[in-house]
């Protein structure tokens, strides 16, 4: 048996909205801004936090090791975050 089936008349739709970005841009540019906004903060903190602790008495070797701990600290737990992230799901 050979069945033909007649091509449907259905009217072309025109979306005027410009077109989404897939979901995988989606994250990279999510990923991207908390990139970019998140050292803002410790920007914010060097400014503020030498001369409070000029102001209490603390040296600026000390102020120096405090920011230097605090990117080490970072620095070596980030890929711990991000394994926990990705078990997570």
């Amino acid at each position: 048996l050979i069945c033909a089936m007649e091509p449907l008349n259905v009217p072309a739709v025109k979306d005027e909205s410009p077109p989404a970005l897939p979901q995988r841009n989606r994250i990279f540019a999510l990923i991207s801004i908390v990139h970019f906004f998140g050292p803002l903060s410790y920007t914010i903190l060097s400014v503020f936090f030498p001369k409070e602790a000029d102001e209490r008495g603390v040296d600026a070797i000390t102020v120096g090791w405090i920011f230097g701990v605090f990117e080490l600290t970072v620095v070596f737990f980030t890929p711990l975050a991000l394994s926990m992230i990705q078990r997570a799901g």
